[in-house]
């Protein structure tokens, strides 16, 4: 008889009960390529990284930022550190507080850069130097939470929910060059830039402001919504696809008027367009919430929105597709990686509790060969058969066909097949696996059987070919009883 496609999922979404649902991406993401190609979506392997720069000192990456390219700046454990294209690092100046590092830059021929963390602490960065700043008492620094820099303009947020403006392309402040967002009396948690948009969050609403250029104070509101911010380190301004068009946006965990979490969602228009699913949702709520942040990083054409606890889990989103997978590091149930940015052509990241930074790589090659193994579930995921591992073949092997035989047969809820690709990309020293759990297999309300299940691979899933990943799936199967 003919064989039967199985499809392959095209993002992690486990549902509230594995009865329901339990589709799976881990370290794998689904690339829709279209109708025309042998596999209109096949499953590629996550990027992996190299070691970049070791931060003596250090500790978990708080914040950084990329300066023209010719310098990174950024703060681990208690340290500010200057990082060059080479790696060569610098011990620049301390900082005594645990909250996270914003970082912004402004347009000046030689760039200042500012930094607040999350608790209050801020220091101007001049050329190659940190300085802790001076400012009027009536300003209250230390209620200081974020920075971002738009027209030139450092634009420093309070928890208080007022909000200064610096002179232009400078880093000095006036004591009377502030505004307030106060539609709700939630104060702030963030100020990040949007497009044109200024956008002050607070925990329960978000104020949108324009610069009109008006003489005393340039930024004017000019919308607000009930939504609010869950975490402030976990809004990202980037780009996304929104109705067929890629635009500036912010993604971010939202709270609702009352300030509960809403989910994660994305900025179109002064809309937020809930994208998470409820696995995600669930892994936010139980995570401490002070610990919740997020980055986003380009790999092979796409922009990714990662969210993580640095404990629990970690996730990412595709701004291309709009599917989520989840990733893990070696020995990890979540990704070492908490913070990254562009620099000099590449991609660095920051670790979640070591002085290290790590550059994306994918030309590392695996220490071990690859091979696809096997588990069956025959009630929804609660148990799983021991898995059955074969070779996949090497890039030389493009007639190899992966197949499994006798996998027995099901009750009425059918199969769920979990697979896995060893070896599929590498971090640092480490080989890294990646894990695809598709749809249940199933003829409700018969039982079915399967009697072979054939695996095509990505030609070179070993050795030093090409990204790992999957193409399709198809089996012999047959219903009892129908």
């Amino acid at each position: 008889m003919p064989l039967v496609p199985i499809q392959l999922p095209t993002r992690s979404n486990v549902a509230r009960n594995s009865a329901v649902g339990n589709t799976t991406l881990i370290n794998c993401y689904a690339d829709p390529i279209g109708q025309d190609a042998k596999a209109a979506t096949p499953i590629y392997a996550c990027d992996g990284w190299s070691s970049f720069a070791t931060l003596t000192s250090g500790g978990v990456t708080r914040g950084m930022l990329n300066l023209d390219d010719t310098r990174l700046w950024l703060v681990s454990g208690n340290i500010i550190y200057r990082v060059t294209t080479a790696g060569v690092v610098t011990n620049v100046n301390s900082i005594a507080t645990s909250g996270y590092a914003y970082f912004a830059r402004n347009r000046a021929a030689t760039p200042d850069v500012m930094l607040v963390t999350s608790d209050g602490i801020t220091r101007t960065i001049s050329s190659t130097t940190a300085s802790t700043p001076s400012y009027d008492p009536a300003i209250g620094a230390s209620s200081f939470n974020s920075v971002c820099c738009m027209d030139g303009y450092f634009v420093i947020s309070k928890s208080n929910g007022e909000f200064y403006i610096s002179g232009l392309d400078a880093v000095t402040i006036d004591p009377l060059d502030f505004a307030k967002a106060s539609t709700v009396a939630d104060g702030l948690s963030r100020a990040i830039v949007r497009g044109r948009d200024l956008v002050l969050m607070g925990d329960r609403s978000t104020e949108f402001w324009q610069n009109t250029g008006q003489a005393d104070f340039p930024f004017q509101r000019v919308h607000v919504a009930n939504y609010g911010l869950y975490n402030g380190p976990a809004a990202v301004a980037t780009m996304a696809a929104i109705d067929s068009s890629f635009a500036d946006t912010v993604i971010f965990p939202a709270t609702g008027p009352d300030g509960g979490y809403a989910g994660v969602v994305m900025l179109a228009g002064y809309d937020a367009r809930r994208i998470s699913t409820w696995e995600l949702d669930n892994a936010i709520r139980t995570a401490t919430k002070a610990n919740v942040r997020a980055y986003a990083y380009p790999s092979q054409g796409n922009v990714f929105y990662a969210i993580t606890d640095g404990a629990t889990f970690s996730y990412e989103y595709n701004t291309r597709t709009g599917a989520w997978h989840q990733r893990k590091g070696s020995g990890l149930n979540f990704a070492r990686t908490v913070d990254a940015t562009v620099f000099n052509g590449g991609v660095v990241f920051g670790d979640y509790t070591a002085g290290l930074l790590y550059q994306l790589s994918t030309s590392a090659t695996p220490s071990g060969t690859s091979s696809v193994s096997v588990r069956v579930s025959r009630d929804n995921g609660d148990t799983w058969t021991s898995a059955r591992t074969k070779s996949v073949g090497t890039s030389a092997q493009r007639k190899t066909r992966t197949k499994f035989t006798r996998l027995g047969q099901s009750k009425e809820d059918g199969f769920q097949l979990e697979l896995t690709i060893s070896s599929a990309f590498v971090e640092g020293s480490n080989d890294i696996d990646m894990t695809i759990i598709p749809p249940s297999v199933h003829a409700q309300p018969y039982p079915v059987q399967m009697h072979t299940l054939y695996v095509d691979a990505i030609p070179g899933v070993s050795g030093t070919a090409s990204q790992r990943g999957m193409i399709m799936l198809h089996a012999d199967i047959t219903t009892v009883g129908g």
